[in-house]
């Protein structure tokens, strides 16, 4: 994987906020099929992140 841009790591961050609350959200209605796959992604915009301040990280 490259490097990310600074525009890029922006949307990530805003992107894994939004998917938190719609996580959150979709849990509390009880909707747990998709605040599971609202989660699933929020994770991986936290790795994408992770792995972009973590070089080892990349695959």
């Amino acid at each position: 994987m490259r490097m990310l841009t600074e525009n890029q790591r922006k949307s990530l961050k805003d992107i894994r906020a939004l998917l938190s609350r719609h996580n959150e959200t979709a849990a509390r209605d009880g909707h747990s099929v998709l605040a599971y796959l609202l989660e699933l992604a929020r994770v991986e915009a936290n790795d994408l992140l992770r792995q972009d301040r973590d070089p080892s990280r990349r695959t």
